[in-house]
């Protein structure tokens, strides 16, 4: 599973600085950039249900990663650049729906009394980006959204190191609390 993490931290943290450079040009192209990224985010949680041994468990959270590569994969077809009303509006969804992960590990963080902070920000942020994308679908809005995207991939692997350093920074003040 290490090997896996650090795979994946990699590839993200790469492809969100390619984004971040080649962002004007990706533009044209934001219908495969869109797909694409359903289909990795998608993959790295089957991934990670098989390699787990979680798909019995979560057999509802595996089909549905299934069903949206099935998304992208129409995306690529149906949905050309020029259509980036259709674009904004069906990668916002996506990313809202995305979030519902998110709240669910911010809701069992609170019973357990951790504080789960970083996943309530990028919550807000990634719901307030996306709710401003479905109703304000514009060329410039997603020229912003390719932007958070390359910002989202670092993030999105670099939150998880900051959070266990910041987990094991208040477990050795509990210690020494103790």
């Amino acid at each position: 599973m290490k090997r896996f993490d650090l795979i994946k931290t990699i590839l993200f943290t790469v492809i969100g600085i390619l984004i971040l450079i080649f962002n004007n040009v990706l533009i044209d192209y934001a219908n495969y950039l869109i797909a694409s990224v359903m289909i990795v985010y998608s993959l790295t949680d089957i991934i990670h249900k098989i390699s787990s041994h979680e798909i019995k468990k979560e057999f509802s959270k595996f089909l549905n990663d299934f069903l949206i590569i099935i998304l992208a994969i129409i995306l690529v077809f149906l949905a050309s650049p020029e259509e980036f009303v259709q674009l904004c509006i069906i990668w916002a969804t996506w990313a809202i729906l995305r979030e519902e992960w998110e709240i669910s590990e911010v809701l069992h963080r609170c019973r357990i009394k951790v504080l789960g902070i970083i996943n309530i920000l990028e919550s807000l942020f990634a719901i307030t980006i996306s709710i401003i994308f479905i109703f304000s679908p514009t060329v410039e809005h997603l020229h912003t959204h390719i932007i958070i995207l390359g910002i989202e991939l670092i993030l999105e692997v670099g939150f998880p190191i900051l959070e266990r350093v910041f987990e094991k920074k208040l477990h050795k003040e509990k210690e020494i609390q103790s």
